[in-house]
């Protein structure tokens, strides 16, 4: 069985299938602020390309999933998923994401991470697609969360967008010290 940090369980370990799947992802608070964050980069990025940053998120979840799944260890999963919120969320603190491409290769190989964690985490007898299906509805939704709150939160002399990426990265920075 591989490891993953107490801190990193999440609930929807007794249901099954797609409920365990999508149950996981939003009661875990780092892949619930990583998710978001993504979604909050995909609207202050480039607007044609909005939807490449949570599809990488997505496919890097798969793949991590599948590493995981063939019972190969990733290194450095816990700080590699306290990274991604802290990384994502000074990302939109500062409002500079860096190049588009840039941008999609680090969140993919970011949800590499939160997707070794979640099917390392999935219980055995479960069929791993039905969990992938719920996983990836619930991260899905997570990222519309984030599109619509940086599309509706108000440009102000206290930017709420950026007052948001900076409490996820110290979220994400509680959490790598174990204070979360």
């Amino acid at each position: 069985m591989l490891h993953v940090n107490v801190l990193l369980a999440h609930a929807g370990h007794a249901e099954h299938g797609v409920i365990a799947g999508f149950l996981h992802p939003i009661t875990g608070l780092d892949h619930l602020l990583a998710a978001v964050a993504v979604g909050m980069l995909a609207v202050l990025g480039t607007k044609k390309f909005a939807w490449l940053l949570p599809a990488m998120f997505l496919s890097g979840m798969i793949l991590g999933g599948g590493i995981a799944l063939a019972r190969l260890a990733l290194p450095g999963i816990e700080l590699g998923i306290a990274a991604s919120v802290i990384v994502m969320g000074a990302a939109i603190a500062i409002r500079k994401s860096g190049p588009l491409w840039a941008s999609a290769a680090l969140i993919a190989v970011f949800a590499m991470f939160h997707g070794h964690a979640h099917f390392s985490e999935y219980g055995s007898g479960q069929d791993a697609s039905v969990y992938a299906a719920g996983l990836l509805i619930a991260t899905a939704m997570l990222h519309a969360i984030g599109v619509g709150l940086a599309t509706v939160l108000p440009e102000a002399r206290i930017n709420p967008i950026r007052t948001a990426g900076g409490a996820i990265a110290v979220l994400g920075l509680l959490m790598i010290t174990g204070l979360l």
